[in-house]
């Protein structure tokens, strides 16, 4: 039987319960849960690269979308990329992940997205900086609770209301550049919690169907009667429905002493709790994008409804095809992007990441030195690109 490829899928269960091993000890995790995960994910989502007889690295994709404009645009999700300790610095990462970017170009979704352990070597790949996940920490003593909406009502998640969960978060998110459109692993695992806790949820149903939902956890913080709330996910598809939420964390005030929640920085849930300086950012993580192809990219997302066109060069070392320059034109929120003879703004890669989600503006990225030439286009990129910053309230 010939040799598995030096890159591709596990070639069978042994190498699918070595790369659990590997993500195990990168990550301190535990092997058997870890195998579970691998598992769950399939051997079709497992890349791995080998050297010597061994899996030198690995990493995992998620196949799902990310809202940006109004339009799920497919996307690969990178995570675990895990090396054993031996091969780091010896350029076993790099070629993993290169391998992975020519393969998603031949074959895959036009964008990726992954939360780095280290900017610099993805950055070498052309990703860069575009959103971030935020995570906010009040107290319910601190909320006030507003008026509630009376034709809307309160009761706790059945197990049949998964379906219109999904239903009431696309039409939350959708909106939202940089949220994720989950696929059906990233929905599983809003169900596991740690053992010991259990999953709780209320939803908020009005006469036509549900408007909102709040999944959570509670654990008792350490020598105190009192509870943390940990909000696994929640969305608000209406104004009533955001306010039967603050209403639902208010109520839990005389149990719970404080509670954590991802929320975008710009959130009007957040402006609306933030009363006082009790109402803490506690953790921030960066994810970074990358533009696999360039024409793909920017045919699926969404766009403003402007007139306005622009003609850019993109600067590509690693995917020559994406390079040269382009003619965008945006017209009553639909896009024509064709090639152009010439142009006089020139775009790295990892520029164009970061305008296409938002996350930096086109004077940033002439300050950073990767948006350079002409500044004639300027007005128009920044009107095309327009767009609350991204933020993402999933990790993968």
């Amino acid at each position: 039987m010939p040799a598995p490829p030096r890159y591709g899928p596990p070639d069978g269960n042994d190498e699918l319960r070595q790369y659990a091993r590997l993500a195990a000890a990168t990550f301190a995790g535990d092997p058997e849960t870890m195998l579970a995960w691998v598992r769950n994910l399939g051997q079709r989502n497992i890349r791995l690269l080998r050297a010597g007889g061994e899996i030198a690295a690995g990493l995992c994709l998620y196949d799902m979308g990310q809202y940006f404009g109004g339009r799920s645009v497919p996307i690969w999700g990178l995570a675990g990329v895990a090396l054993p300790p031996h091969r780091r610095g010896q350029g076993a990462g790099r070629e993993l992940l290169l391998a992975n970017l020519c393969e998603q170009y031949a074959a895959g979704p036009p964008l990726a997205t992954l939360y780095p352990a280290t900017t610099r070597l993805y950055r070498e790949l052309g990703y860069e900086l575009a959103g971030l996940r935020t995570i906010a920490r009040l107290r319910p003593l601190e909320l006030e609770p507003g008026q509630a909406d009376t034709a809307l009502r309160a009761r706790p998640l059945e197990a049949a209301d998964w379906p219109a969960l999904r239903d009431v978060y696309a039409r939350f998110r959708a909106s939202e550049n940089g949220c994720l459109d989950r696929n059906a692993e990233i929905w599983e695992r809003l169900r596991h919690v740690p053992p010991g806790t259990l999953l709780q949820g209320q939803v908020f149903e009005g006469p036509r169907g549900l408007e909102g939902y709040l999944l959570f956890t509670l654990t008792r913080r350490e020598g105190s009667m009192r509870l943390a709330m940990q909000v696994r996910d929640w969305a608000c598809a209406t104004a009533g429905a955001q306010a039967a939420l603050l209403r639902q964390l208010w109520v839990q005030r005389s149990v719970v002493e404080e509670l954590t929640l991802a929320v975008a920085p710009h959130d009007p849930l957040l402006r609306g709790v933030m009363h006082n300086q009790d109402t803490r950012i506690v953790e921030t993580l960066a994810w970074m994008l990358r533009v696999v192809r360039v024409r793909d990219a920017l045919d699926a997302r969404g766009w403003p409804a402007v007139s306005a066109q622009a003609e850019f060069t993109v600067e590509d070392p690693l995917l020559p095809d994406n390079r040269g320059p382009w003619r965008l034109s945006i017209e009553s929120g639909r896009a024509k992007v064709r090639r152009a003879r010439s142009a006089g703004v020139l775009l790295h890669a990892r520029a164009l990441a970061a305008l296409f989600s938002g996350f930096a503006s086109v004077p940033a990225l002439r300050r950073t030195g990767l948006l350079t030439g002409t500044a004639r286009h300027d007005a128009a990129l920044a009107a095309m690109f327009a767009g609350g910053m991204a933020w993402l309230p999933d990790y993968f």
